[in-house]
């Protein structure tokens, strides 16, 4: 019955936040800088890669404050749901906001130009290039739900954890 509930929490958990892929692709792709061609280097390549491990922090946080609040059973089915849903999202956020942003690219260029600006191969790809920052919205997530589970849980200590009357040596605890 525990692992049944486990599963159900972290599949339920995963197809929640897979949801929210696309709409933060979309708002990623409006808010990043605009790439001036698809060819050379240049910055907004880098500061796409910031503005999306921005915006996949925050929805991160605000996914584990969520998952936090809303579930009645806290244990590690949603921790790993929120770290799998995490990853596959911001996956789906690259794709959905990568082709948003390709499209605009091949609107912005000159229709007599003989050069087909593609999403991979020759040319450069206009979604997430540090790969790393996938982790962002998983990790947000992961460590927002474990501190509040941590702190705010009132489970109190560890089945035969030892709790002292005092705080070190002689100095009373304060009452919670």
């Amino acid at each position: 019955m525990q692992l049944r509930l486990e599963v159900a929490a972290g599949a339920v958990t995963v197809a929640v936040l897979v949801l929210l892929g696309a709409p933060l692709g979309l708002f990623w792709a409006a808010i990043s800088p605009k790439v001036l061609d698809g060819f050379g280097e240049n910055n907004a390549f880098f500061a796409a890669d910031g503005y999306f491990l921005l915006a996949s922090l925050l929805v991160g946080i605000s996914c584990g404050v969520v998952a936090y609040s809303f579930t009645r059973y806290r244990g590690p089915g949603v921790a790993a749901g929120l770290a799998g849903g995490g990853i596959l999202a911001a996956l789906i956020a690259d794709r959905v906001g990568a082709r948003v942003r390709l499209s605009t690219l091949e609107d912005a260029r000159p229709v007599s130009t003989s050069i087909k600006i593609v999403g991979y191969g020759l040319h450069h790809y206009v979604g997430v290039t540090a790969e790393p920052v996938y982790v962002g919205w998983a990790f947000a997530a992961v460590l927002t739900y474990g501190i509040l589970v941590g702190f705010w849980s009132g489970a109190g200590p560890l089945p035969g954890a030892t709790v002292s009357a005092t705080w070190p040596a002689g100095t009373p605890r304060s009452p919670r």
